[in-house]
């Protein structure tokens, strides 16, 4: 049977968020961290989710199936690549990764009192646009844009590594650095819109 009227939906209704639109922000930490960072292009951003272990539990007289209970659940580490740009005074990577070694070795610049880890928020753009006012809701570098934000909290850099040198390749420099975090929020829609302050406030809230 023929439809009427046609279904009418938003695009907010019916298309999915593109997963190539992205912005990475660090907050807060030690001195320096957050600021060296400030908003990175990053090539890509995998390995987010949380998994649970299965307890498996038999007793006798209900041997029919085996019983599963959720067990500890885990994150698993972040892995974060970004371009080797030329230009570069250092990599802001590779002096967070130091941190860590400074704290390890109980001396340096941070010491044993230094913080090295801090906040990593991820935001992907509810739709690419190309023609936008300034931090208005298309302004993909402003905080209105975003369609679904993460926190990750207490994140610190646990490898860095650089692709492979071949004089028969076609590619580029890049630096992958692996992130182990404590765990995450994830917010939707207008939740996902704000500044990193009201981030904070809507974390405090559901927690």
């Amino acid at each position: 049977m023929a439809l009427t009227f046609p279904i009418n939906a938003l695009p907010a209704d019916r298309d999915p968020l593109r997963n190539f639109v992205f912005r990475v922000n660090f907050v807060g930490g030690g001195t320096g961290i957050a600021t060296s960072f400030a908003q990175m292009g990053f090539i890509s951003v995998s390995g987010q989710g949380i998994q649970t272990e299965m307890i498996p539990y038999r007793e006798g007289g209900d041997n029919t199936i085996t019983r599963k209970m959720p067990g500890q659940s885990d994150v698993g580490p972040l892995q974060l690549i970004r371009g080797v740009f030329i230009n570069a005074n250092a990599s802001p990577q590779y002096n967070w990764m130091r941190r860590v070694f400074s704290v390890q070795w109980g001396k340096g610049g941070t010491g044993w009192s230094g913080n090295f880890r801090c906040d990593m928020i991820v935001r992907v753009i509810k739709h690419p646009v190309t023609y936008w006012n300034k931090d208005d809701y298309g302004d993909p570098r402003g905080p209105k844009a975003a369609g679904m934000l993460t926190r990750y909290y207490n994140c610190w850099p646990g490898a860095i590594q650089w692709n492979d040198l071949n004089a028969g390749d076609n590619s580029v420099m890049v630096e992958t650095m692996t992130v182990h975090h404590e765990g995450f929020s994830v917010y939707y829609g207008t939740n996902a819109q704000g500044t990193n302050a009201g981030v904070d406030s809507a974390r405090d809230a559901v927690r």
